[in-house]
């Protein structure tokens, strides 16, 4: 059974022997000779983990504008989703990436060092694709958008 949480990363903090958890500044529950009974006797550590999907889905809700929806874009890490105006969100780093207009013939992103047509991940995604719509739209709303110099 694969568990795809995060391992907690714990540093010391002056609350009543218990450990800061370094994600978002949550506190784990229990002391550190709890801890370290768990991992040195491998006993079950399911409750040190974080459920990321969970965390990503959270983030994304955070990030949406009024009546905008996301979805996951299947092939790339699970960060990464897709909105029906167009925006491309990294969840785990809670930031919008940047969108290219390559040649005055198509938008594209950059994830996973490879470049992504914009187009073809909204029409997979069940969107409609409008090159010029889109554009208006990040400027009204200043998305992050640049012209590819040739």
């Amino acid at each position: 059974m694969q568990n795809r949480g995060k391992v907690i990363s714990l540093k010391k903090n002056n609350m009543e022997g218990k450990m800061a958890n370094a994600y978002k500044g949550d506190y784990v529950k229990h002391s550190v000779d709890y801890v370290n009974k768990l991992l040195y006797n491998d006993l079950p550590i399911d409750e040190l983990f974080h459920d990321e999907d969970d965390i990503f889905e959270g983030n994304l809700k955070k990030m949406l504008y009024e009546g905008e929806v996301g979805k996951h874009i299947s092939f790339l890490r699970d960060e990464y989703y897709i909105t029906n105006f167009g925006r491309v969100i990294n969840t785990k780093r809670f930031q919008e990436l940047t969108i290219t207009l390559v040649r005055n013939e198509f938008l594209a992103f950059t994830a996973n060092a490879r470049r992504w047509k914009l187009g073809e991940i909204m029409l997979d995604s069940g969107w409609k694709y409008d090159m010029t719509a889109i554009i208006d739209y990040y400027k009204s709303i200043e998305y992050p958008f640049r012209k590819e110099k040739c």
